[in-house]
């Protein structure tokens, strides 16, 4: 049921953005699946690794470009999972000029996410 609610939550906002002049999903934007696998991907084990050198370093840290949105504990992302969704599944992020996120780094951190974050 929560990832149903997840589910029609991230379409509503999705919709609600682009209502309001949200960007469209980047060009070349690869698809990936919008549901949660199963296993659900590892937070400890393998989204956590991604996020601290794809997001963490350099921008989403005390001394990084965002400051005031650190991604250095779960909690912290935890809090800000959907506009990590949105922002990763539109390819929106990591910021233009840094490497895109590669598709296997695409399909486990929005497959964790599809899992409603789990803290596993």
């Amino acid at each position: 049921m929560r990832r149903r609610l997840l589910g029609c939550l991230v379409a509503g906002v999705a919709a609600l953005g682009a209502g309001c002049g949200g960007a469209a999903p980047a060009p070349n934007c690869p698809v990936v699946s919008s549901t949660c696998p199963t296993p659900a991907p590892s937070y400890a084990t393998d989204v956590a690794p991604i996020i601290q050198q794809r997001c963490a370093a350099g921008c989403h840290s005390p001394t990084g470009i965002e400051p005031s949105r650190p991604y250095q504990t779960y909690a912290d992302v935890k809090k800000v999972q959907i506009d990590i969704l949105l922002q990763v599944r539109d390819c929106r992020m990591p910021r233009v000029g840094s490497p895109p996120l590669s598709v296997d780094e695409l399909t486990t951190l929005l497959g964790w996410l599809y899992c409603d974050a789990p803290d596993n």
